[in-house]
């Protein structure tokens, strides 16, 4: 939305996490961004800008991974994971080691919960051979599973024995249920005769303490060593832990590490299969990038790396350090809707970091969907200027999306996630 002179008030999408951020303030003379005043910004006493939530705790409901608007991670830095060894037998309200994911109800059959394996302990790995799933209640203030009027709503257990490899993700058969949209469940992942010898561990959250931050109440990783018979911790990050329903949509976040890529001059960043609707987009952000040196925009019809683009720039924007954290386009470019395209970095050295599923175990599709905007959506990586035969399916590019702000429209752009359908809204 262009203001006057030299400033535009635009938006972002951030890829990885799959979340709309406050409206910035773009100053195309210097090439910052500053938050635009607004009731979406809140300036603390100390002159702090931080995002201020809007609505109450069910205003997202059915919105994908129901994450908080938010910046990406602070000047770039790694995510780390959160891991739970399941050393313990599991009883609800009793005992034991058990995470959790905190989620919204889609009103939604469900079919299967998924875990990831990220050690294995050293004693005899076919002993562990039943690891447990169930969806159970909220307590009423979204702190813990109801305890006083416990109703467990599915459950299922599985022999991870059974998969291709132990370290990755793995499934286990829920019986049947029907969400209620709106409604707060928590899917949680114990073992009912885990032990201090046989032991599996599982990561569950990826993040770090500016995501603690900016996320939503909701949606948000836990676990517990007493069976949840206190309110469990909640963790830094994304869960994962999925929850995967009939009709292939899948509530988490399916994302194990957060990693640097390869040092080279291949261009990087975002193939997505488009929007629903024709949108503006002035640039794109990566973190603490500093070796960026410009953006570009490819039709996906074949277009080799440094051929005809779409649109391209070279004014690279800078974080209050001096260190580059994206790049402007040349002119605002009108995405046109339905049109699957790549948003790339060109580059001295590094790109866009990953954020890479992990071992699959043959789940790609179901992984794939819990991601913003799908499988469709991924990491894009050059093969020089041959073809983009390094793109990585099971991978997302922590990038922002810098698009020109929208005003509310009744069935168009709304500020939320939308995962698992193949676009953005």
């Amino acid at each position: 939305m262009h203001l006057i002179g030299r400033w535009e008030r635009v938006r972002g999408y951030r890829v990885g996490p799959g979340r709309w951020d406050p409206p910035l303030m773009l100053d195309r003379k210097w090439s910052t961004l500053s938050p635009f005043a607004c009731e979406e910004w809140h300036q603390t006493r100390d002159g702090v800008w931080i995002p201020a939530i809007r609505g109450g705790a069910l205003s997202f409901p059915n919105s994908g991974p129901d994450f908080a608007l938010s910046l990406f991670t602070r000047a770039g830095t790694a995510l780390s994971a959160t891991t739970v060894a399941l050393d313990s037998a599991y009883t609800f309200n009793s005992a034991g080691d058990g995470v959790a994911h905190r989620m919204f109800g889609r009103g939604k059959a469900i079919a299967n919960a998924y875990y990831y394996i990220s050690a294995v302990a050293a004693g005899t790995q076919v002993n562990i051979n039943d690891i447990n799933a169930e969806l159970r209640n909220d307590n009423g203030s979204a702190t813990a599973p109801n305890r006083a009027s416990p109703t467990l709503h599915a459950s299922g257990s599985a022999d991870p024995n059974g998969e291709t490899t132990w370290i990755g993700w793995h499934k286990i058969a829920l019986s049947a249920f029907t969400t209620t949209e709106g409604t707060i469940y928590w899917l949680i992942v114990a073992d009912a005769d885990g032990g201090g010898t046989d032991y599996a561990t599982v990561q569950h959250a990826l993040g770090n303490s500016d995501v603690l931050t900016h996320l939503r109440a909701l949606a948000q990783p836990y676990d517990a060593t007493n069976g949840f018979v206190s309110n469990p911790t909640a963790r830094a990050g994304w869960p994962l832990v999925l929850l995967e329903h009939s009709d292939g949509t899948v509530a988490g976040w399916a994302v194990t590490s957060h990693a640097t890529v390869t040092s080279n001059t291949e261009r990087k960043g975002l193939r997505h299969d488009g929007f629903t609707e024709t949108i503006k987009l002035l640039g794109a952000l990566a973190g603490n990038v500093a070796s960026i040196t410009g953006a570009e925009v490819y039709d996906d019809d074949g277009t080799v790396p440094g051929g005809t683009t779409q649109a391209s720039g070279t004014t690279v924007v800078y974080n209050s350090a001096g260190t580059a954290i994206g790049a402007l386009l040349s002119a605002a470019y009108s995405v046109p809707k339905a049109t699957a395209q790549r948003v790339v970095f060109t580059h001295s050295a590094f790109g866009a970091r990953k954020l890479s599923i992990g071992t699959t175990n043959g789940y790609e599709t179901v992984l794939r969907a819990a991601r913003p905007g799908g499988a469709g959506w991924y990491y894009a990586w050059a093969n020089g200027t041959t073809n983009w035969a390094n793109d990585d399916q099971d991978a997302q590019p922590d990038m922002t999306l810098l698009f020109e702000d929208q005003v509310a429209v009744a069935g168009g752009l709304r500020t939320r996630p939308l995962a698992n359908r193949g676009g953005v809204t």
